[in-house]
Formats: structure tokens, C-alpha cells, sequence
């Protein structure tokens, strides 16, 4: 694995961790968060193929959505999707992608 996508897993998981403990308020949820809620017709809190083929460009980019590769799309995959987050829990993609890796 190289450096580059073991900081983005590492930064997805920390993102997951932080979403998991629940920190945002109802009235404080991103509009992607309010999509994801809409889309996810049994609230178990994960998108399914079935709840997520009402949104074509969701279903026709299944596969690099779902970043896990675990057969369902998670909040926080799908905030990276719509683009309000990154895989390194940041809102520009460009300043991550400028900083120098180091070890």
C-alpha cells in the first residue's frame, strides 16, 4: 500500500470514528448528510443497491463510492462522494493533495 492511500484509509477511518460518536446535531447536518438520510429508506444507516437505484449517478458509480468495497455505501463514503468531504476528512481535496508526503 503506499503512503498516499494508507494516509487517506487511515484519515476515512478517523472521519467514520468521529461521525460514529455522533457530534453533529440534526439541525447542523451537511446537506449530503441530509440527502444520504433521505435516500436511506430503512435508517439503518448504510445505502444498499435497492436504496440507492433511485439515484442513477449513484448506482452508476457504485463501485469507486463504495471506497470499503464492503457492498454498502456508508455516511461518510457518500459525503466524499458529493464531494463536502475528503478521504482525509477535508474540504479541499487540492491543499491535501500539495502537501509533501513525509514518513
Amino acid at each position: 500500500m503506499n503512503k498516499l492511500s494508507a494516509l487517506a484509509l487511515s484519515s476515512f477511518l478517523a472521519v467514520s470514528a468521529a461521525y460514529a460518536e455522533g457530534d453533529l446535531g440534526a439541525s447542523e447536518k451537511m446537506p449530503s448528510e441530509q440527502q444520504f438520510s433521505a435516500l436511506d429508506a430503512n435508517q439503518d444507516g448504510v445505502l444498499d443497491e435497492s436504496e440507492a437505484s433511485s439515484n442513477t449517478e449513484l448506482t452508476n458509480n457504485w463501485a469507486s463510492v463504495d471506497i470499503d468495497k464492503d457492498g454498502v455505501i456508508s455516511p461518510q463514503e457518500y459525503s466524499i462522494y458529493t464531494g463536502e468531504a475528503t478521504a482525509s476528512g477535508s474540504a479541499n481535496e487540492e491543499q491535501i493533495l500539495d502537501e509533501p508526503v513525509t514518513e
